[in-house]
């Protein structure tokens, strides 16, 4: 595309068995429709920066997103899903979820509303490539478990949890970080689960978690996960972990603003402050603690 506006309702459709390449003008590129829907064996490529105002679709065969970027800068509801590497939503109205959705490089959120709408965001660690930005705008987390590999960073717009589960996955041997602060619902901060090396997530701001906070740990040939920065964690909800210490530098606030809160098999290893601060009722320490 030549970055001009293509006007209408017709859909681009890429199917067959032959690979192909779908390569873009620009971010003001206003693409139809777009269908991805090649045979099993068969791949479509994207290059360049495509921008469309219309729905992203991929129903069949295979995406190589390569560095490219898709720029969805739609004035009404977009429907997307798929494998991307960057992916900008900077509607000024909606980008809704059709399925889920993978990223390998970042995912900005800069203006509109998205809604991953029950469908999983999955965020690739990519040798460091893969980032969760929101700077503007409104990221509605809806009801799904989403996965983030790589990091985030929030710095504007708004995060809306509803209740759904984010997890922080530590990668093997390499570090992912939260800057920023941001309030989600149910959070886990994990790892892979395999892997002879160190898995470390940085927390640089305040990760406020009004849900189920899950912090397990590894060990394995004295390998950890670490939460390592100097944010904190705040825990509203229950507590949970795996019976494996978990160490690092980060703080943990727990601070429910009613009721009992309930810890069970947290292996709090950190070096951070851990500090209960209740205005009323209990921490309950359920487990091997």
């Amino acid at each position: 595309n030549n970055n001009n506006s293509w006007q209408g309702t017709a859909l681009v459709k890429m199917s067959g068995t032959a690979n192909a390449t779908l390569a873009g003008g620009g971010s003001a590129t206003r693409f139809l429709d777009v269908e991805l829907a090649k045979s099993a064996s068969a791949s479509v490529t994207l290059s360049g920066t495509i921008g469309t105002r219309n729905d992203w679709t991929q129903t069949s065969g295979v995406v190589d997103p390569g560095s490219s970027t898709v720029y969805l800068h739609g004035t009404s509801t977009q429907v997307v899903n798929g494998t991307f590497f960057n992916l900008t939503a900077a509607s000024t109205s909606t980008v809704q979820f059709g399925n889920a959705v993978t990223v390998k490089g970042k995912l900005l959120q800069s203006s509109g509303v998205t809604d991953a709408n029950g469908k999983v965001l999955t965020v690739e660690y990519n040798a460091g490539q893969g980032v969760l930005e929101v700077t503007g705008g409104e990221l509605r987390l809806g009801s799904a478990t989403h996965v983030i590999k790589g990091s985030a960073a929030f710095s504007g717009g708004t995060v809306t949890p509803q209740t759904s589960k984010v997890e922080f996955i530590g990668p093997d041997a390499a570090t992912s970080g939260i800057s920023g602060s941001v309030g989600l619902y149910n959070v886990k901060f994990y790892h892979g689960n395999s892997g002879s090396s160190h898995k470390t997530v940085n927390i640089g701001g305040t990760v406020t978690v009004n849900g189920l906070l899950e912090v397990f740990g590894y060990d394995t040939g004295g390998w950890h996960l670490y939460l390592n920065g100097g944010g904190t964690v705040v825990a509203k909800g229950s507590i949970a972990g795996n019976g494996k210490v978990v160490r690092g530098t980060a703080n943990l606030t727990v601070s429910g603003a009613s009721g009992d809160q309930t810890q069970t098999n947290l292996r709090w290893g950190v070096s951070g402050p851990y500090k209960v601060a209740k205005a009323s009722r209990s921490l309950v320490l359920a487990g091997n603690e």
